[in-house]
């Protein structure tokens, strides 16, 4: 690609450029057949193309090193919805913001491959030089990656889809492209202040495959329940809900994807009381400006018990989970971080267990639970905190049906995004796509 880019721009030719580009993609594909089918190389000449056919249009309105990028990108994005599905908002600004580590790190890249049979160590040394801007790339396309996105078919047809957005762009049909920008602009923004509604109750975070609720006390106050594997994705959905002040913040067991987003979760607010593993027998309750509040403390039972591990998922440090039966102003709800099936008989022999409103479906959804605790909770909705295509199998086709058999609407954050329960027992959804066609 970069040979055909320099040969156009030696001949100083536009109708030069995409019989080079052909040339280079026929070479290769012929050295290299599975090259025809890698989302990699196409992406390559998708570039290429953009930069040989956009870019000399661009330069008339705009920098080069600025319209280098916005081509690169427009072209890239028919091949990115077909493989994804999906259309970032900020792509562009995103790659206008690393476009300057791009240089540095492909020359260095190129020295330190020429460099490395004679003088690994040296070779060594220059990719470290440029470690600073590969670390701006992951930083930027981390922080880009949580912005809303624009959801298309995941075939040709949402190719096509994008194909008439940049047919649109190309014929200056100005009028409609401003109307597609403001629809999506209304969605944005209706999505950002409308989530969550004025009378939510519970939210379980989207914080990928871990655990992270929040309990709504009223005036920008809440209980955090365990705090997910990360603490910006911790962190921003504790912005999002307003949270301000965690009067207490619960961390059911020891696992990292309960407590790796402590520090998010913490970050510019007030804690007051913390509760960690291997809790015993806790019971409050107090006014909060929403209602009453009551919370039981219902495991564990003797926190030096030790438990056998289930075959192949999860360990005796699960058992230890601290388990909650919550009353929040008429609202109940079950939450008991990764118990198991030992466990989980102790919390039915209790005795405390009744009907409730709304669980959090134990170790996300794994396949070990024990049914009659289920039963005796009989909840009307179950939220399954895990992340979307994790290589645990969780939720477990076993459990979901379970719960769906006994009437119960199940809601996951792999599939719905981030879940709200409101005071009037409805529940609102919140995924990262904005608009979804087809």
């Amino acid at each position: 690609m970069t040979a055909a880019l320099l040969f156009a721009r030696a001949r100083g030719e536009r109708s030069a450029a995409l019989p080079s580009l052909g040339l280079a993609v026929t070479v290769l594909i012929l050295i290299d057949p599975f090259q025809a089918i890698d989302p990699g190389f196409a992406l390559s000449v998708g570039a290429t193309a953009g930069i040989l056919l956009l870019v000399p249009i661009l330069k008339k309105h705009m920098p080069e090193p600025v319209a280098i990028p916005i081509a690169a990108t427009l072209f890239c994005t028919p091949i990115i919805i077909a493989i994804s599905g999906q259309l970032s908002l900020v792509s562009i600004p995103a790659n206008l913001l690393v476009s300057i580590a791009v240089a540095p790190i492909t020359v260095a890249g190129l020295i330190a491959a020429l460099i490395s049979p004679l003088a690994p160590q040296l070779s060594f040394l220059t990719t470290v030089a440029v470690l600073p801007f590969s670390q701006w790339i992951a930083f930027v396309a981390h922080q880009a990656s949580s912005f809303p996105l624009i959801s298309l078919p995941k075939s040709f047809l949402g190719a096509a889809i994008a194909v008439l957005l940049l047919f649109i762009l190309f014929r200056k049909l100005w009028k409609i492209g401003i109307a597609i920008i403001a629809i999506t602009a209304t969605f944005f923004f209706h999505q950002s202040f409308t989530w969550p509604g004025p009378n939510w109750r519970i939210v379980n975070c989207d914080v990928g495959q871990g655990d992270g609720e929040v309990i709504n006390l009223g005036n920008h106050e809440g209980i955090v329940i365990d705090t997910g594997p990360d603490p910006v994705l911790m962190d921003a959905c504790l912005k999002a809900l307003r949270i301000k002040r965690i009067p207490l913040l619960v961390i059911t067991h020891n696992h990292a994807d309960h407590n790796g987003g402590f520090s998010g979760a913490i970050k510019g607010r007030e804690v007051g009381k913390i509760w960690r593993s291997a809790l015993q027998g806790e019971h409050i309750s107090f006014e909060a400006p929403i209602g009453h509040i009551e919370i039981h403390v219902l495991w564990p039972k003797d926190p030096h018990a030790i438990y056998d591990a289930v075959p192949g998922d999860g360990s005796s440090i699960n058992n230890t989970s601290i388990a909650l039966l919550i009353d929040i102003a008429g609202v109940t709800f079950f939450s008991a971080g990764d118990v198991e099936p030992p466990a989980q008989e102790g919390i039915l022999a209790s005795g405390l267990i009744h009907p409730v409103d709304i669980m959090k479906v134990s170790h996300h959804g794994s396949a070990y639970q024990f049914l009659p605790l289920l039963d005796a909770l009989h909840p009307k909705v179950a939220f399954i905190s895990v992340g979307r295509g994790n290589t645990y199998g969780h939720p477990a086709p076993s459990t979901v049906r379970a719960l769906e058999d006994r009437g119960v609407k199940v809601y996951r954050t792999d599939l719905d995004g981030a879940l709200e329960f409101d005071a009037d027992q409805s529940v609102h959804t919140r995924k990262k796509e904005l608009i979804t066609f087809g």
